[in-house]
């Protein structure tokens, strides 16, 4: 992670070097190819770890998972989420986590942040993370690139037993909710995993 972000770092500082430094007419040329290279770097990160799960049968975020939401997500002192607040990104995931935003309607929150990376071989488009307040009712989304079906092989590969249909209810305590949709049309076209309860 830390030679990632130095990594990441050396971009950012290559970028402002070269762009002092190049002829005007040069310089957009430039920043456009570095830019670009900087994103395919980060798109290449591996976020297995970071979004990874303790419990894949029921779908229990691991601690790196768990402190991610937490820091897009700020809790009271009794686990509500306080609202409002302005989602905030700490360096440690800025590299491959951006733009998070905060909507609610009717007393449903979400939280949407981009992100960019790769999971398990599929590329990440999008996290949201929602609750409804005074409530238990919570869960967590994961948008990729990839297709329904490819997603749902990765899935049951890793051990989450989704069915074809993609719906998998799990009756416990809270009764959690596995689900795989399609998402999107044409070349935003992808699919969505996710756990509620």
């Amino acid at each position: 992670m830390l030679r990632t972000i130095a990594l990441t770092l050396g971009i950012c500082a290559t970028l402002v070097a070269c762009a002092s430094e190049a002829p005007k007419e040069n310089s957009d040329i430039k920043l456009d190819n570095q830019e670009k290279e900087s994103a395919d770097s980060v798109s290449q990160l591996g976020l297995e770890t970071v979004l990874g799960f303790s419990d894949v049968n029921i779908c229990v975020p691991n601690t790196q998972f768990e402190a991610l939401m937490a820091e897009l997500t700020p809790m009271d002192d009794i686990g509500q989420p306080i609202v409002p607040f302005q989602p905030k990104i700490s360096d440690e995931y800025a590299p491959f986590v951006r733009n998070p935003k905060l909507t609610s309607k009717k007393g449903e929150y979400n939280v949407e942040a981009s992100v960019y990376g790769t999971w398990h071989g599929l590329r990440l488009r999008k996290l949201k993370i929602w609750w409804v307040a005074e409530s238990d009712h919570s869960g967590f989304d994961l948008e990729f690139v990839e297709s329904f079906q490819k997603l749902i092989e990765t899935l049951n590969r890793l051990g989450f037993n989704i069915p074809p249909d993609g719906q998998r209810t799990v009756v416990d305590e809270l009764d959690t909710y596995l689900q795989v949709t399609a998402v999107g049309a044409g070349k935003s076209a992808g699919s969505k995993f996710s756990c509620s309860s």
